[in-house]
Protein backbone atom coordinates (compact mmCIF):
# COMPACT_ATOMS: atom_id res chain seq x y z
CA UNK A 1 0.00 0.00 0.00
CA UNK A 2 2.88 1.97 0.05
CA UNK A 3 1.43 3.12 -3.80
CA UNK A 4 -1.00 5.31 -1.84
CA UNK A 5 0.06 8.03 -0.07
CA UNK A 6 -1.44 8.57 2.96
CA UNK A 7 -0.07 12.00 3.79
CA UNK A 8 -1.99 13.35 0.82
CA UNK A 9 -5.25 10.67 1.53
CA UNK A 10 -8.19 12.03 1.47
CA UNK A 11 -11.23 9.89 2.39
CA UNK A 12 -14.95 11.48 2.03
CA UNK A 13 -17.25 9.51 3.84
CA UNK A 14 -21.02 8.73 3.93
CA UNK A 15 -22.35 6.62 6.11
CA UNK A 16 -25.67 6.01 4.83
CA UNK A 17 -25.80 3.26 7.58
CA UNK A 18 -27.29 5.62 11.23
CA UNK A 19 -25.95 5.26 14.48
CA UNK A 20 -24.36 2.17 15.65
CA UNK A 21 -23.61 1.03 12.56
CA UNK A 22 -22.21 4.26 10.79
CA UNK A 23 -19.96 4.01 13.84
CA UNK A 24 -18.39 0.68 13.54
CA UNK A 25 -17.98 1.75 9.13
CA UNK A 26 -16.34 4.73 10.46
CA UNK A 27 -14.12 2.93 13.14
CA UNK A 28 -12.82 0.58 10.41
CA UNK A 29 -12.33 2.60 7.95
CA UNK A 30 -10.07 4.94 9.81
CA UNK A 31 -7.88 1.62 11.34
CA UNK A 32 -7.56 1.19 7.45
CA UNK A 33 -6.27 4.87 6.82
CA UNK A 34 -4.53 6.02 9.54
CA UNK A 35 -3.84 9.63 9.62
CA UNK A 36 -5.77 10.47 6.93
CA UNK A 37 -8.44 12.97 7.06
CA UNK A 38 -12.09 11.43 6.73
CA UNK A 39 -14.99 13.90 6.10
CA UNK A 40 -18.41 12.68 6.47
CA UNK A 41 -21.28 14.13 5.02
CA UNK A 42 -24.91 12.93 4.74
CA UNK A 43 -26.20 15.42 2.11
CA UNK A 44 -25.00 15.89 -1.87
CA UNK A 45 -24.16 19.57 -1.33
CA UNK A 46 -21.95 19.43 1.66
CA UNK A 47 -20.47 16.04 -0.02
CA UNK A 48 -19.42 18.36 -3.17
CA UNK A 49 -18.29 20.99 -0.93
CA UNK A 50 -15.92 18.88 0.73
CA UNK A 51 -14.42 16.97 -2.35
CA UNK A 52 -13.83 20.76 -3.87
CA UNK A 53 -12.07 21.97 -0.35
CA UNK A 54 -9.94 18.61 -0.58
CA UNK A 55 -8.49 19.78 -4.36
CA UNK A 56 -7.98 23.38 -2.93
CA UNK A 57 -6.32 21.85 0.06
CA UNK A 58 -4.24 19.79 -1.89
CA UNK A 59 -4.98 16.70 -1.33
CA UNK A 60 -4.72 13.43 -3.66
CA UNK A 61 -6.07 10.91 -4.13
CA UNK A 62 -9.31 11.58 -2.76
CA UNK A 63 -11.44 8.69 -2.08
CA UNK A 64 -15.45 8.46 -2.39
CA UNK A 65 -16.52 6.09 0.68
CA UNK A 66 -20.10 5.15 0.10
CA UNK A 67 -22.94 4.64 -2.45
CA UNK A 68 -23.54 5.66 -6.07
CA UNK A 69 -25.19 9.28 -4.55
CA UNK A 70 -21.67 9.65 -2.76
CA UNK A 71 -19.51 8.77 -5.83
CA UNK A 72 -21.43 11.74 -7.60
CA UNK A 73 -21.22 14.51 -5.16
CA UNK A 74 -17.46 13.67 -5.02
CA UNK A 75 -16.68 13.76 -8.84
CA UNK A 76 -18.77 16.95 -9.35
CA UNK A 77 -16.68 18.79 -6.65
CA UNK A 78 -13.50 17.49 -8.13
CA UNK A 79 -14.61 17.26 -11.48
CA UNK A 80 -11.46 18.53 -14.26
CA UNK A 81 -9.28 18.71 -11.25
CA UNK A 82 -5.83 17.23 -11.55
CA UNK A 83 -6.14 14.94 -8.49
CA UNK A 84 -6.98 11.04 -8.45
CA UNK A 85 -9.95 9.74 -7.59
CA UNK A 86 -10.82 6.53 -5.78
CA UNK A 87 -14.19 4.32 -4.67
CA UNK A 88 -14.76 2.59 -1.48
CA UNK A 89 -18.04 0.97 -1.36
CA UNK A 90 -19.87 1.23 1.59
CA UNK A 91 -23.55 0.35 2.67
CA UNK A 92 -26.22 0.94 -0.27
CA UNK A 93 -25.22 -0.01 -4.00
CA UNK A 94 -21.94 1.50 -5.79
CA UNK A 95 -22.79 0.60 -9.51
CA UNK A 96 -19.79 2.96 -10.55
CA UNK A 97 -16.87 0.99 -7.69
CA UNK A 98 -18.28 -2.70 -9.37
CA UNK A 99 -17.64 -0.38 -13.36
CA UNK A 100 -14.34 0.01 -12.11
CA UNK A 101 -13.55 -2.97 -10.66
CA UNK A 102 -13.61 -2.67 -6.82
CA UNK A 103 -16.36 -5.67 -6.78
CA UNK A 104 -16.22 -6.54 -2.69
CA UNK A 105 -19.07 -5.18 -0.17
CA UNK A 106 -16.24 -5.87 2.51
CA UNK A 107 -14.64 -2.31 3.04
CA UNK A 108 -10.98 -4.50 4.00
CA UNK A 109 -11.28 -6.12 0.76
CA UNK A 110 -12.11 -3.25 -1.19
CA UNK A 111 -9.43 -1.06 0.00
CA UNK A 112 -6.86 -3.77 -0.74
CA UNK A 113 -7.79 -3.68 -4.56
CA UNK A 114 -8.10 0.04 -4.42
CA UNK A 115 -3.85 -0.31 -3.92
CA UNK A 116 -3.92 -2.45 -6.44
CA UNK A 117 -5.80 -0.19 -8.94
CA UNK A 118 -3.72 1.93 -12.13
CA UNK A 119 -4.95 5.35 -12.74
CA UNK A 120 -7.31 5.77 -15.90
CA UNK A 121 -8.60 8.75 -17.50
CA UNK A 122 -12.53 8.44 -17.91
CA UNK A 123 -15.42 10.83 -19.61
CA UNK A 124 -18.28 11.89 -17.27
CA UNK A 125 -21.21 13.07 -18.68
CA UNK A 126 -23.28 16.43 -18.54
CA UNK A 127 -26.99 16.31 -17.98
CA UNK A 128 -27.85 19.93 -17.89
CA UNK A 129 -24.76 21.54 -16.05
CA UNK A 130 -24.23 18.42 -13.44
CA UNK A 131 -22.02 15.86 -14.18
CA UNK A 132 -23.13 11.98 -13.65
CA UNK A 133 -20.36 9.05 -13.72
CA UNK A 134 -22.73 5.93 -14.07
CA UNK A 135 -26.56 6.49 -15.44
CA UNK A 136 -29.36 8.58 -15.93
CA UNK A 137 -33.02 8.14 -16.50
CA UNK A 138 -35.59 10.07 -17.58
CA UNK A 139 -39.09 8.96 -17.04
CA UNK A 140 -40.02 5.79 -15.04
CA UNK A 141 -36.47 5.29 -13.33
CA UNK A 142 -36.68 8.56 -11.91
CA UNK A 143 -40.24 8.66 -11.13
CA UNK A 144 -39.90 5.54 -8.99
CA UNK A 145 -36.75 7.02 -7.80
CA UNK A 146 -39.02 10.35 -6.69
CA UNK A 147 -41.23 7.92 -5.09
CA UNK A 148 -39.00 6.04 -3.04
CA UNK A 149 -37.87 8.87 -0.18
CA UNK A 150 -34.98 7.79 1.37
CA UNK A 151 -36.34 6.58 4.31
CA UNK A 152 -38.33 4.12 2.60
CA UNK A 153 -35.22 3.41 0.78
CA UNK A 154 -33.54 1.94 4.02
CA UNK A 155 -36.51 0.26 5.71
CA UNK A 156 -37.74 -2.52 3.36
CA UNK A 157 -35.11 -1.43 0.73
CA UNK A 158 -35.32 -2.59 -2.90
CA UNK A 159 -38.78 -3.92 -2.22
CA UNK A 160 -39.52 -0.27 -1.80
CA UNK A 161 -38.53 0.32 -5.73
CA UNK A 162 -41.04 -2.57 -6.81
CA UNK A 163 -43.90 -0.84 -4.79
CA UNK A 164 -43.11 2.44 -6.63
CA UNK A 165 -42.54 1.28 -9.53
CA UNK A 166 -45.99 -0.57 -9.94
CA UNK A 167 -47.62 2.56 -9.13
CA UNK A 168 -45.78 4.47 -11.48
CA UNK A 169 -46.12 2.09 -14.10
CA UNK A 170 -49.46 2.07 -13.77
CA UNK A 171 -50.14 5.41 -14.73
CA UNK A 172 -50.51 7.20 -18.32
CA UNK A 173 -46.63 7.67 -19.38
CA UNK A 174 -45.99 11.10 -21.64
CA UNK A 175 -44.36 10.77 -24.73
CA UNK A 176 -40.90 11.46 -24.37
CA UNK A 177 -38.79 13.25 -27.45
CA UNK A 178 -35.44 12.45 -27.93
CA UNK A 179 -32.60 14.21 -30.69
CA UNK A 180 -29.62 12.90 -31.39
CA UNK A 181 -26.33 14.70 -31.76
CA UNK A 182 -26.70 13.52 -35.58
CA UNK A 183 -30.13 15.35 -35.88
CA UNK A 184 -32.08 11.90 -35.82
CA UNK A 185 -35.28 12.05 -34.24
CA UNK A 186 -36.63 9.68 -31.77
CA UNK A 187 -39.43 9.03 -28.79
CA UNK A 188 -40.51 6.69 -26.39
CA UNK A 189 -42.25 6.23 -22.83
CA UNK A 190 -39.21 6.21 -21.01
CA UNK A 191 -35.38 6.48 -21.53
CA UNK A 192 -31.78 5.41 -19.77
CA UNK A 193 -28.61 7.02 -20.53
CA UNK A 194 -25.55 5.08 -19.70
CA UNK A 195 -21.49 5.95 -19.33
CA UNK A 196 -20.75 2.69 -18.20
CA UNK A 197 -21.94 -0.81 -19.16
CA UNK A 198 -23.56 -1.63 -15.75
CA UNK A 199 -27.05 -0.63 -14.14
CA UNK A 200 -28.32 -1.51 -10.47
CA UNK A 201 -25.34 -3.73 -10.20
CA UNK A 202 -23.67 -6.26 -11.76
CA UNK A 203 -26.43 -5.92 -14.70
CA UNK A 204 -24.93 -5.04 -17.91
CA UNK A 205 -27.60 -2.71 -19.46
CA UNK A 206 -25.00 -1.17 -22.04
CA UNK A 207 -23.92 -3.73 -24.04
CA UNK A 208 -21.35 -1.74 -26.06
CA UNK A 209 -20.92 0.96 -23.33
CA UNK A 210 -16.92 2.10 -22.52
CA UNK A 211 -16.15 4.67 -20.34
CA UNK A 212 -13.80 6.44 -22.30
CA UNK A 213 -15.14 5.93 -25.64
CA UNK A 214 -16.49 9.64 -25.91
CA UNK A 215 -19.97 8.41 -26.01
CA UNK A 216 -23.00 8.07 -24.12
CA UNK A 217 -25.54 4.86 -24.48
CA UNK A 218 -29.26 5.35 -24.97
CA UNK A 219 -31.72 2.76 -24.39
CA UNK A 220 -35.48 4.13 -25.26
CA UNK A 221 -38.40 1.70 -23.92
CA UNK A 222 -41.47 2.36 -26.38
CA UNK A 223 -44.23 1.30 -24.50
CA UNK A 224 -44.89 0.86 -20.35
CA UNK A 225 -47.49 -1.85 -19.46
CA UNK A 226 -47.02 -3.99 -16.86
CA UNK A 227 -47.28 -6.35 -19.75
CA UNK A 228 -44.16 -4.24 -21.66
CA UNK A 229 -42.01 -3.68 -18.39
CA UNK A 230 -42.39 -7.37 -17.34
CA UNK A 231 -40.98 -8.62 -20.36
CA UNK A 232 -38.46 -5.59 -20.42
CA UNK A 233 -37.06 -7.15 -17.25
CA UNK A 234 -37.12 -10.85 -18.52
CA UNK A 235 -35.13 -9.54 -21.57
CA UNK A 236 -32.65 -7.56 -19.93
CA UNK A 237 -31.90 -10.29 -16.90
CA UNK A 238 -31.27 -13.05 -20.16
CA UNK A 239 -29.60 -10.45 -22.04
CA UNK A 240 -31.62 -9.89 -25.18
CA UNK A 241 -33.51 -6.84 -24.43
CA UNK A 242 -31.52 -4.76 -27.20
CA UNK A 243 -32.65 -6.99 -29.89
CA UNK A 244 -35.98 -6.54 -28.81
CA UNK A 245 -38.12 -4.61 -31.72
CA UNK A 246 -39.69 -1.72 -28.93
CA UNK A 247 -36.43 -1.21 -27.31
CA UNK A 248 -34.35 1.35 -29.42
CA UNK A 249 -30.27 0.85 -28.22
CA UNK A 250 -28.06 4.15 -29.58
CA UNK A 251 -24.56 5.73 -29.15
CA UNK A 252 -24.14 9.39 -29.72
CA UNK A 253 -21.81 12.35 -27.82
CA UNK A 254 -24.90 14.69 -27.06
CA UNK A 255 -28.98 13.84 -26.50
CA UNK A 256 -31.58 16.55 -26.06
CA UNK A 257 -35.03 14.90 -24.09
CA UNK A 258 -38.09 16.91 -23.98
CA UNK A 259 -41.58 16.09 -22.99
CA UNK A 260 -44.77 17.83 -22.75
CA UNK A 261 -46.04 17.43 -19.41
CA UNK A 262 -42.03 17.53 -18.11
CA UNK A 263 -41.08 14.24 -16.39
CA UNK A 264 -38.39 13.94 -13.70
CA UNK A 265 -34.85 12.68 -13.97
CA UNK A 266 -32.43 10.94 -11.93
CA UNK A 267 -28.44 10.65 -12.08
CA UNK A 268 -26.82 7.58 -10.06
CA UNK A 269 -30.04 7.35 -8.05
CA UNK A 270 -30.88 10.25 -6.90
CA UNK A 271 -33.45 12.94 -8.72
CA UNK A 272 -31.83 16.19 -10.35
CA UNK A 273 -34.75 18.49 -11.61
CA UNK A 274 -36.74 17.16 -14.82
CA UNK A 275 -37.08 17.56 -18.69
CA UNK A 276 -35.78 19.07 -20.22
CA UNK A 277 -32.46 17.58 -20.14
CA UNK A 278 -29.62 18.36 -22.55
CA UNK A 279 -26.58 15.17 -22.68
CA UNK A 280 -23.87 15.35 -23.02
CA UNK A 281 -20.22 13.74 -23.44
CA UNK A 282 -17.20 15.66 -21.22
CA UNK A 283 -13.75 13.76 -22.53
CA UNK A 284 -11.58 12.60 -19.68
CA UNK A 285 -12.71 14.41 -17.17
CA UNK A 286 -12.04 12.21 -13.82
CA UNK A 287 -8.98 10.00 -13.29
CA UNK A 288 -9.56 6.98 -11.76
CA UNK A 289 -8.29 4.10 -9.71
CA UNK A 290 -9.14 0.60 -11.71
CA UNK A 291 -8.69 -2.36 -11.69
CA UNK A 292 -8.11 -4.39 -14.92
CA UNK A 293 -10.80 -7.10 -16.20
Amino acid sequence: SERMDKRKLCIIFNPGAKGEKAALQEAELRDLVGEAPILTGTDAEMIQASAAAAVQNGYDPIIAAGGDGTVNAVVNGIAGADVTFGVLPVGTMNVFAYEVGIRSNQLRKSWEMLQEGEPKMVDLALANRRYFVQLAGVGLDALTVQETNSRMRKTIGPVSYVFAAAQAIGRPAPMIGLQFADGSESSGCFVLIGNGRFYGGPIALFRDARNDDGLLDILVFKHQTYLDIFRYLQGILIGNHIEMPDIEYRQTPSLRVLSDPTVPLELDGDVAGSTPVEFRIAREQLRVLTLPG
